[in-house]
């Protein structure tokens, strides 16, 4: 999914670290790459983008969890087969 935002007020560091976990929740490691090139650079260190990795990564992982458990608590009925 490519995303062609060219009109915005924000900061370019600061969209393409936005972008950077859009790609990283979209799991598209070609667009990973396009947003880490371009927060180099803007010289951002490895270690803030590592972070941005992490704290994304922790966030998507919670996420899933409470959508794992959301599911676990759903009633199931078992139909009769109607042959």
């Amino acid at each position: 999914m490519h995303c062609n935002l060219t009109s915005h007020n924000i900061d370019e560091k600061d969209f393409s670290m936005y972008c950077l976990v859009a790609s990283i929740i979209n799991g598209c490691n070609y667009c990973m790459n396009v947003h880490i090139g371009k927060l180099r650079k803007h010289n951002c260190s490895s270690e803030t983008i590592r972070d941005i990795g992490r704290i994304v990564s922790v966030i998507k992982a919670a996420g899933d969890v409470l959508e794992i458990e959301r599911m676990r608590s759903y009633d199931f009925v078992v139909r009769e087969e109607s042959f």
